[in-house]
């Protein structure tokens, strides 16, 4: 059992490393995760699906591509299936292009993120909405997003307006072993958890969704862990 010093201690070491890659996360992912991030999605304990991120050095830039399979089953049939897909490109940390497409069991819809003039025009179900050109959308796998206070909605083409703040310090369960790792909660538009290990990268994802189903994202893989710092025992 680590004394309260030693806490203490611990936790401003995470606090100061988490800090300097900020800006290694966001300018280049692929030194820290590789070249994909891949989650287990579980719903209620079961696994329902997966999330992959894929990372791509392009000319136009650095290309992300994010895809999410969940299918919901009852009595071997398929009775809700979501997908998601979307391209983004990325360039000096700032997003300059996205487009995303979304089926919601049936239910299909586009939202686009271009630079243009200065700023960034989203187009979607919401209609077309501005952002300033260093908003970042809600794909997590940038942990600078922690210092913003408003995020594009990828799935709804919205400025979500969001509160985040760190909770404490916790061991991630992951397929190669727990992650030490802080865990951040946003308030306000969105209500989502998420946490991201001492190099800033994203290891696990929690929220609620309308039928009161809690679901959560369990990494399968997301860079290799380095030397843990004394965590919570």
């Amino acid at each position: 059992m680590l004394s309260r010093p030693s806490i203490h201690i611990s936790v401003l070491i995470f606090g100061l490393v988490l800090t300097t890659n900020f800006v290694g996360a966001s300018q280049n992912p692929i030194g820290i995760y590789g070249d994909e991030i891949v989650f287990d999605v579980i719903r209620n304990g079961k696994t329902v699906g997966e999330h992959k991120v894929t990372f791509v050095p392009t000319e136009e830039g650095l290309s992300v591509d994010s895809r999410l399979r969940i299918d919901i089953r009852f009595l071997g049939l398929t009775v809700y299936k979501y997908r998601y897909v979307s391209r983004s490109i990325w360039g000096g940390g700032r997003l300059l292009y996205l487009n995303a497409a979304v089926d919601d069991d049936g239910k299909r819809h586009n939202v686009a993120v271009e630079h243009f003039k200065g700023r960034l025009h989203i187009t979607g179900p919401a209609g077309l909405k501005f952002a300033s050109p260093n908003t970042l959308p809600t794909n997590h796998w940038n942990v600078s997003v922690l210092r913003s206070d408003h995020v594009i909605n990828t799935i709804t083409g919205k400025v979500n307006r969001v509160r985040i703040e760190r909770v404490g310090e916790a061991t991630v369960t992951t397929n190669a072993g727990p992650r030490y790792a802080t865990h951040y909660r946003y308030t306000g538009d969105l209500d989502v958890d998420v946490w991201y290990d001492q190099m800033g990268r994203w290891v696990k994802l929690r929220f609620g969704v309308k039928d009161g189903s809690i679901v959560e994202y369990m990494c399968k893989r997301c860079g290799k862990p380095k030397r843990q710092p004394n965590g919570p025992k």
